[in-house]
C-alpha cells in the first residue's frame, strides 16, 4: 500500500488547499513537504535485530502456507451493505459506565477502559449477535477481532506523527461466540481488547517488521480475521483521528464537508469503520454486514440502546 489513513489524510489537505488556490484565495500557510515525513519510512522497514519475531506473540497475524491468489470469496461479495450509526455524546458516556470494569464478570486486573474500547467491544458483540447468533452456531467456534493501528505511535526511537506511507498494523482480541453472547458483559469484552492494544508497545512496529522478514513471500501475511469475514471473525479500522471535518475547501465547494460517508455496500467487506469525531462531540459508525444480516442489525437490542441509525 503507497499509504494508510494519515498518509490519505494529508494528500486531502493538500488536495483542499489547491481547491482553494483554484479558488483564487490566498493560502497563508502552504504545506511544505518536510523532509522529516519521509526519511524515517525507510528506517523502519528494516528490522533493528532487537527482537524475535515470534509467530506465537502475534496471534493478530497468520501466515499462510501458500501464497494467495486474491481476496477471499467472501470479501468480494457484492451482498454486503453498510449502515452508518450515530452515538450521542451522552450515549458515548452511558456505554463507557456499560463496559467499566468494575463490572466483568471475571476478576481483572485491569482498572481503565476507553470509551473507543467500550465502543469497539460493543460493535464486535453486535456484528457476531446479527452474522453468528447462537441458534445457527455448530460446535464451538473463536471469534477474532483485529483492530487497526498507528504503527507510528509504536516505535522505537519515536517517528514524526505524520511521516507519509502506511504504517497500518493490528492487534487482535479472541473469545468463543458462546461466551460473548451468553455470559461475557460488554466490560468483559472490552478488557480483551484494551490488553491487547496495551501490548502493542514502541517493540510492536520492529517486532512485525522482524516477523515478516522471516517469510518467504509477504502476502502470505494477513490478518487472523480476514480467514473468516463476514463470518465469525470482525476487523475494525478508525478514521477518529482524522480531522476531516476541519479541512477547508473553499467557498464554491461548500467550505468543510458536512459528513463521511461510503458507499451501500460499504468499504470493505466484513470491515467496521469508527468514523471521524463529529463536531458535535458525538461519533459515526459504520457497520458492514451481509445483506440478510441488516435488518436484524437495524433491531439488534443492545446495540440500538446506544445508536441511532442515520
Amino acid at each position: 500500500m503507497f499509504g494508510d489513513g494519515q498518509t490519505f489524510l494529508t494528500w486531502t489537505k493538500i488536495w483542499a488547499e489547491e481547491c482553494r488556490r483554484a479558488q483564487g484565495l490566498t493560502i497563508a500557510d502552504p504545506f511544505r513537504l518536510d523532509e522529516t515525513l519521509l526519511r524515517d519510512r525507510q528506517r523502519l522497514m528494516k528490522p533493528t535485530g532487537k527482537n524475535q519475531g515470534r509467530t506465537e506473540d502475534h496471534p493478530e497475524y497468520t501466515i499462510l502456507p501458500f501464497t494467495p491468489q486474491g481476496m477471499p470469496p467472501n470479501m468480494l461479495s457484492e451482498d454486503h451493505r453498510g449502515q452508518i450509526f450515530y452515538f450521542s455524546p451522552e450515549s458515548l458516556a452511558k456505554l463507557k459506565s456499560e463496559a467499566s470494569p468494575t463490572k466483568a464478570t471475571e476478576p481483572t486486573k485491569q482498572k481503565w477502559i476507553s470509551t473507543n474500547d467500550a465502543l469497539s467491544a460493543l460493535l464486535w458483540r453486535t456484528v457476531m449477535a446479527v452474522q453468528s447468533p447462537l441458534k445457527n452456531l455448530e460446535g464451538d467456534p473463536v471469534s477474532v477481532f483485529n483492530i487497526a493501528i498507528n504503527g507510528r505511535l509504536r516505535t522505537d526511537p519515536p517517528v514524526h506523527p505524520d511521516t507519509m506511507g502506511c504504517f497500518l498494523g493490528y492487534v487482535a482480541a479472541s473469545v468463543p461466540i458462546r461466551k460473548m453472547l451468553g455470559s461475557a458483559s460488554l466490560a468483559d469484552l472490552a478488557i480483551l481488547i484494551r490488553q491487547a492494544l496495551i501490548r502493542a508497545d514502541n517493540q510492536f512496529v520492529d517486532d512485525v517488521a522482524t516477523l515478516i522478514d522471516k517469510v518467504e513471500d509477504v502476502n502470505r501475511v494477513l490478518p487472523t480475521a480476514m480467514l473468516d469475514v463476514p463470518g465469525n471473525n470482525c476487523i475494525q479500522t478508525s478514521w477518529v483521528d482524522f480531522s476531516l471535518y476541519d479541512v477547508q475547501w473553499g467557498p464554491v465547494l461548500g467550505d468543510k464537508i458536512q459528513a463521511v460517508r461510503a458507499p451501500h455496500i460499504g468499504v470493505i467487506n466484513g470491515l467496521q469503520v469508527v468514523m471521524p469525531i463529529l463536531p458535535d462531540g458525538g461519533m459515526e459508525i459504520l457497520i458492514g454486514v451481509e445483506k440478510s444480516c441488516l435488518d436484524k442489525l437495524l433491531h439488534e437490542p443492545l446495540w440500538m440502546k446506544f445508536a441511532e441509525a442515520r
